[in-house]
């Protein structure tokens, strides 16, 4: 039997960030059980559509409400686009670990070393374990972390925020956590190339066919991610850059999709 999500609260933090190792050592330190800590990735001021961002990034942090805020290894024009808006607000800026360390934080049960890969499931581990996360690069690493319940997170690898995002999203839920291989952009376009040529196909057979290929070539990208057979009560969200991955699981009830944004 599925087990009922509850919809966690938001946390009275909200972190903007774009150094996604330094924002999730912050992340650590400031989790609260049963509640979503936000983190917006930092505007990107070299884009035309800069000012848009801003406006995008300040939307989202009013709708949050926190009473704290924190700028995690953003750039100096991201700070001045976006500092206007917080109205003389107290905002943190984080700047390196060192700086990590003067902010006042509870007790914790020390520190958890990990490496420089995965770090989505690294923060989760901290977060379960009560440590503050701190990396090295030759810490420890590991693909998945096991739920307390029956919903799991898969993460596409490539973008190290997305990861931090979703830690903290499968831990507000008491939610498991897999990253599965980046999936390459050629092997991506030719995958949707052909899932799209298969509505073309004039024979139902043919139509079967190139979708039961496809759904092979997903399976081995995904490759030995810990990922709970079908029919088991599980529920997933999938978190991925290019496509989704209903052709491979296309058995779960629920399922959630999520794409990571350009």
């Amino acid at each position: 039997m599925t087990t009922a999500l509850t919809s966690p609260i938001f946390s009275d933090a909200v972190i903007v960030g774009d150094d996604a190792f330094l924002t999730a050592m912050l992340c650590s330190r400031l989790a609260k059980r049963g509640a979503y800590l936000t983190v917006i990735e930092a505007p990107r001021m070299s884009r035309p559509d800069a000012a848009a961002e801003v406006v995008t990034c300040n939307n989202t942090i009013a709708r949050v409400a926190a009473d704290r805020y924190f700028f995690s290894g953003i750039g100096a024009d991201a700070k001045r686009a976006l500092l206007p808006y917080f109205n003389g607000a107290e905002v943190t800026e984080v700047s390196s670990e060192h700086v990590i360390n003067k902010i006042h934080l509870p007790l914790n049960n020390g520190d958890l070393v990990w490496g420089r890969q995965n770090i989505g499931v690294g923060l989760l581990k901290a977060m379960r374990e009560k440590k503050h996360l701190v990396f090295s690069d030759s810490g420890q690493t590991q693909k998945y972390e096991r739920g307390l319940n029956s919903h799991l997170v898969v993460i596409e690898d490539g973008d190290q925020l997305a990861q931090v995002v979703a830690a903290n999203y499968a831990w507000s839920l008491g939610a498991g956590l897999c990253v599965i291989p980046e999936v390459d952009k050629h092997e991506a376009d030719d995958i949707l190339s052909r899932f799209y040529s298969s509505s073309d196909a004039s024979q139902t057979v043919a139509q079967q066919q190139i979708l039961h290929d496809l759904a092979n070539t997903i399976r081995l990208l995904v490759g030995d991610a810990q990922i709970p057979k079908a029919g088991s009560g599980a529920s997933v969200t999938f978190i991925t850059s290019k496509f989704h991955l209903d052709l491979h699981f296309p058995k779960y009830r629920p399922r959630t999709y999520s794409f990571i944004p350009d």
